[in-house]
Order: C-alpha cells, then structure tokens, then sequence
C-alpha cells in the first residue's frame, strides 16, 4: 500500500520536522514496495553546517555513521536544516526527489538525475551548481567548471525563494560538452 516514512530524531506517524539525522548510528535500509511510498527525511532542527551526498540509492553525511538505504519509492523528501549545509546530489533515482534547503548559506551540487527534481533555497543566500563535475562548497561555493549536463535526465526545478543575505545563485557547466545539443 500507500507508506510514508519519516526518518528524524522527531519523528512520530504522523509528522517529521525540527529533528536532527544526528545519532543515526546503525544502517538504515527502507524498501517502499507497491502503492505510493514517501520517505521523508528531517534535519531541520540542526543549525549547524553540515555536508551530505545523495546517490539513486542512498543518502549518507549529516552526522549519520552509515546513511539510509532506500529503494523502490516514488517520492524522497530531504528537509535540512538552518545551518550552511552542503549536499551532493550525485545521482537520484527514477521517481521525485525533493530538497528544501532551509536558512543558511546553503551549497547544492547537483551532477546527475534520473527522475524529477525540485531544489528549494532557503530564506539565506543559496547555491545550486549543476554539471558532472559541481563540487562546491562553504568556502568554495561557485566551484563548478570542467563538467557536462548529459546527465541531467530530467526535470531539474530550482527555486531560489527570496535570499534575504545577497542573493541566490544557479551556477550551469557544459564546457567539457564537446557535442552539439
């Protein structure tokens, strides 16, 4: 049937905000299976900067000793924090990925998506880096040359929402395409 997972040190049945990823020590693997399943993942109650990766098949980072494992969803929800995270998107799997990205200077690299995904910057400054080789960060956040975007498979959605503290910024690298498009 229908599931909706919710991973955070707040989370109940029924809601999933001001908790942490923190203490996550053991892997944690969530198979969604038939119906419609979102696992929704929080991280809004930490004001600290912290550094993520997501691939098509796990998220790790964000104080967590192993990640979250998961398969077979059709929506994966990734709520951070306030502080000046950084996170990866290496890969996404075939379905919805979203990411709000809460306050904080926050830098989003995204290299690579297989199925529709929606970034939402927070009330600070954003980045959002898409190319095969983004690998900004707090000190570095425009890093973003020397890659492609033939691996942006489909929707990418990026929403700056009002940076308060300089403005957001959408950094795209294609100088590495040596291929008409």
């Amino acid at each position: 049937g229908a599931d909706t997972i919710h991973v955070g040190s707040n989370a109940t049945i029924s809601s999933n905000t001001g908790g942490v990823l923190h203490g996550l020590d053991s892997p944690l693997e969530v198979v969604g299976g038939s119906g419609v399943d979102l696992l929704v993942v929080d991280e809004t109650g930490d004001n600290s900067g912290d550094i993520g990766q997501l691939t098509a098949t796990q998220l790790s980072g964000f104080g967590m000793d192993v990640g979250i494992t998961y398969a077979e969803l059709e929506t994966l929800d990734i709520n951070l924090g306030s502080g000046p995270d950084e996170l990866t998107l290496v890969s996404t799997h075939a379905a919805t990925t979203n990411v709000e990205a809460g306050d904080g200077d926050n830098v989003l690299n995204v290299r690579s998506i297989a199925g529709a995904t929606n970034i939402n910057g927070g009330a600070q400054a954003d980045t959002v880096n898409v190319g095969s080789n983004a690998q900004g960060t707090a000190a570095a956040p425009n890093d973003n040359a020397g890659g492609t975007l033939d691996a942006i498979g489909a929707l990418l959605t990026v929403n700056g929402n009002g940076a308060t503290s300089g403005g957001d910024v959408l950094n795209l690298d294609d100088t590495a395409d040596a291929n008409d498009n």
